[in-house]
């Protein structure tokens, strides 16, 4: 067999389809197997084959912003395919793949969810005004954005400010007004691609919340130098970003995430932010499976000392977090610059030669990059590939053994003459039929009761008497903030109070709870059912497996004394059975 994945692929996808043609073939030979029989084995073969060609890789970098996340990436990928540096603030998950040739596709929402977002983040205004009207609004048409526009030009704009941050509802309305006029050709499209000299251009659709609002996915292709076409690299937005809606769309891509890689700056070490995205990892179920790179500025340590005190310090705090971390000390400029000598800028070149200087921290960070690719290598992408590929041909060699049997049974019942065995047979086909009813029956019984519990349980943890629903309740009720930073004014007989900017920092900070402390929780419980479900019909069936064998055991040997039967080689004998 080939080692490249592409090849393996192939030759299974033509191994499935020649065996699928022989399962065709038997079948249309036997009168006794209904269609629905056959649909289940042809939709098996083709599940199996979708399986194939569908599986990859997913591998979400996530860390604080200015932490280096893009500037990893990039070094990994041996090259600037992806925006890097200060102040840049990745807004989207942006996904990278290999392709035949370098390009990006960024692709929009529907004007139906546009309109929506806006809808629903017209919440409140000050002194009551524009709510009304909205219910159809429609940002194609021009008398609806000049409404919107109006009603945010009447906000002052420290109204707009909240903490040092701006409200995710008004980012939303802000960003869906700067950015139409731009937008407004292509979004009917739903995609727009760049590749050649407008490559560079999707890089403002991850960067500017003006675009980025209208976006639903980014994917860049790039030739294949550093990852397989099997494998998925996502730049994730800033772990510490104080728009909600950031931390929603990193929970999105990281449920679908076979691994994360965690970066975090030595320039910066541990922040508190990481220790809260760390910490809600946790609660997803999510940190076994993440990775931490220590991305070192080199020209932020005065010595080797120096930075291997922060790693030691950094590392510490990681490990109360996640014991046995796997945590590796890089330097993603330093691989980048160097894998791109000969067309870095005279002020790149400077900073290398400066770094150079300091052996033995190049040294170090080095050989801790090339420890990192061999892990990725290794444990990542050659474990998946053998644990997926070892479960795919255990499939397939399941279905041959059956296919063996059953032809073998076929065999034995068309060329028998003894009369006693054919009296065997309908004994057996009896007992086949008696244990299929038995099973049925219960497993009605016992799944109406399981799924009850299941329902029972799920009600139980959504209900406002909840110990999680309770925990809203007692945020919103314990909720403080200094109310005279909202008065805008006072006159002779009243106070003006700036109810907007209060109603925004509430929901900022209600939303920010919710996303960071509620949400794992929903996905552990979510995640803690799945596993529930899966137990259930597992034990399920092995508390019959024994029956079943036996009856099996004896259907073969009244055909054939020397069947030599065992359970591995288990044959679906439904289909022998009128």
């Amino acid at each position: 067999m080939s080692d490249s994945p592409s090849e393996i692929n192939n030759e299974f996808v033509e191994i499935i389809d020649k065996l699928k043609m022989l399962y065709s073939s038997f079948f249309s030979l036997d009168e006794n197997i209904d269609n629905e029989r056959i649909e289940n084995a042809e939709n098996f073969w083709d599940s199996l084959k979708k399986n194939i060609d569908a599986q990859v890789l997913r591998i979400a970098v996530v860390g604080a912003i200015k932490s280096g996340k893009s500037t990893f990436i990039n070094s990994f990928l041996k090259s600037d395919f992806l925006r890097r540096g200060a102040g840049v603030i990745t807004s989207v998950v942006t996904r990278v793949r290999t392709g035949d040739k370098v390009r990006a596709a960024v692709y929009f929402k529907d004007i139906e969810e546009i309109n929506r977002d806006i809808k629903n983040s017209v919440v409140l205004l000050p002194d009551g005004e524009g709510v009304q009207g909205f219910e159809n609004f429609d940002i194609r048409e021009l008398d609806c954005r000049l409404k919107l526009k109006d009603i945010l030009d009447k906000i002052a704009i420290e109204q707009l400010i909240s903490s040092d941050s701006r409200e995710a509802k008004s980012v939303y309305l802000q960003s869906y007004l700067e950015g139409y006029e731009s937008l407004k050709d292509i979004l009917q499209g739903g995609c727009k691609k760049f590749f050649n000299e407008t490559f560079d251009e999707y890089k403002n659709f991850a960067s500017e919340e003006s675009l980025a609002v209208y976006v639903k996915d980014i994917l860049v292709e790039i030739p294949e130098n550093a990852i397989d076409e099997y494998t998925e690299i996502a730049d994730c937005q800033g772990s510490d970003s104080t728009n909600p809606l950031h931390i929603v769309r990193i929970q999105d891509y990281l449920l679908k995430a076979n691994f994360i890689i965690y970066i975090v700056s030595t320039r910066t070490g541990l922040r508190q932010a990481d220790i809260k995205f760390l910490n809600m990892l946790k609660k997803m179920g999510l940190t076994d499976q993440s990775v931490f790179i220590l991305n070192s500025d080199l020209s932020e340590h005065d010595d080797f000392q120096d930075l291997k005190r922060v790693e030691g310090k950094t590392t510490e705090e990681i490990v109360l977090i996640k014991p046995n971390a796997k945590i590796f000390t890089i330097s993603a400029l330093y691989e980048l610059f160097t894998e791109n000598i000969e067309t870095l800028s005279k002020k790149d070149q400077l900073k290398l030669e400066q770094w150079l200087i300091d052996k033995e921290s190049v040294d170090f960070i080095h050989e801790n990059f090339y420890c990192f690719r061999n892990y990725f290598d290794n444990e990542l992408i050659l474990r998946k590939q053998y644990f997926f590929y070892s479960s795919c041909l255990r499939k397939i060699n399941d279905q041959v053994v059956d296919l063996k049997e059953r032809i073998k049974v076929k065999k034995k019942i068309i060329y028998t003459e003894k009369n006693k065995n054919n009296l065997d047979l309908k004994k057996q086909e009896k007992k086949f039929r008696d244990i299929k009813k038995l099973i049925k029956n219960t497993l009605d019984g016992s799944e109406q009761k399981f799924l009850k519990n299941l329902k029972n349980e799920t009600d139980r943890f959504f209900d406002y008497h909840s110990k999680e629903v309770g925990r809203i309740y007692e945020f919103i009720k314990n909720y403080t903030n200094n109310f005279e930073n909202y008065i805008s004014g006072s006159g002779k007989d009243s106070i003006k109070v700036n109810f907007f900017s209060l109603y925004q920092d509430f929901k900022q900070n209600l939303d920010n709870y919710i996303t960071q402390e509620i949400n794992p929780l929903i996905i552990s419980f979510v995640k803690e059912k799945e596993i529930e479900i899966i137990s259930y019909f597992r034990n399920f069936s092995k508390s019959y497996e024994s029956i079943v064998f036996e009856a099996v055991k004896d259907f073969i040997s009244s055909i054939d004394e020397n069947t030599g039967f065992s359970p591995a080689n288990l044959p679906e004998t439904e289909d022998f059975i009128n």
